[in-house]
């Protein structure tokens, strides 16, 4: 799995999700939930991504992030021998 394009920004800044989060507009376990892919981002989120990281992270890559790495509900599953 892909690291997500925030989390890198932040560890290559020797930064915690915790310092940024409010300047995001969320809590520290949103910003967690939202970056392990467990809750999707919405389009203000993204714009204070692009906004707070001064660009080194835009929506699209969270987007591209996000489809690489989340599985589509809607794909049909394997079956598995019984």
């Amino acid at each position: 799995m892909d690291e997500n394009p925030l989390r890198r920004w932040l560890r290559l800044r020797e930064m915690e999700a915790k310092e940024v989060a409010p300047r995001l507009g969320v809590s520290a376990s949103t910003l967690s939930r939202l970056m392990s892919g467990k809750t999707c981002a919405d389009p203000d989120f993204l714009a204070a991504v692009t906004c707070v990281t001064g660009g080194n992270v835009t929506a699209n890559d969270w987007i591209a992030w996000h489809g690489a790495t989340v599985r589509d509900s809607r794909q049909p599953r394997k079956k598995t021998a019984a």
